[in-house]
This record gives C-alpha cells, structure tokens and sequence, in this order.
C-alpha cells in the first residue's frame, strides 16, 4: 500500500511536470515562457523541493544529498557548456552526443563507486 506521503510527494512532482510541459506547449505564442520554465528547473527551486522531501524527518541525511546533487549539476553544467558549443550541428548529433556523454558520466559514477565514496 502507498502511504500518503509518496501521493502527496507524486502529486506535487506531476504538478510541477505539468506545468513544465504547458509552458513548453504555449511557447509558440509566449516565447518567454519557456525561457521562464527552463529558469525555474535549473534554478535551486527544484532542488529545495526535493531536499525537503529528503530531509523533512532526519537533518543528517543534507550534507550527502547536497554533495550527490552538486555533483549532478556540475554534470548538468557540462553538457549544457558542450550543448551551446555545439549549436550549429544538426540537432540529432547533438542529441547523440549529450546522451553519450551522459550515459559516460552515469557508467563512471556508478563503476567508480562514487556514491560510496564521498
């Protein structure tokens, strides 16, 4: 049985999905939505969001999140970088590349037990 937290938990992530995908969808006639919501999911908004559903019941579980999430962004930072340099290329190759990449750093983090490590 699902308990109440994990609805209400989903709830507020398909909420904020949902709306994400209906700024995207209205960006033909409201270009600066979309530049609105790629600020919000990249700004520590989403991040404060799940650090509380982390952290709500027990305070020691902050400094391994937030070092796991810094890594991700610096990760997210990287291909975003390599994402703007490759910009005049067909946007399947960039898509091929960004996946590659990522899938790379993935395969390292996990090959090199870097969840364990720090």
């Amino acid at each position: 049985m699902i308990d109440r937290e994990i609805l209400f938990n989903a709830l507020i992530g398909a909420t904020l999905f949902g709306m994400f995908t209906y700024l995207i969808r209205i960006f033909k006639t409201h270009p600066q939505y979309l530049k609105i919501s790629s600020f919000i999911v990249s700004a520590p908004l989403v991040y404060i969001i799940i650090l509380y559903f982390t952290c709500k019941k027990n305070n020691n579980f902050i400094n391994p999140f937030t070092t796991h999430a810094l890594l991700g962004n610096l990760v997210t930072v990287t291909i975003y970088i390599i994402t703007l340099l490759l910009l005049k290329y067909n946007i399947q190759h960039i898509f091929e590349i960004i996946l590659f990449i990522l899938v790379l750093f993935i395969l390292t983090y996990f090959k090199c037990y870097i969840y364990n490590i720090l």
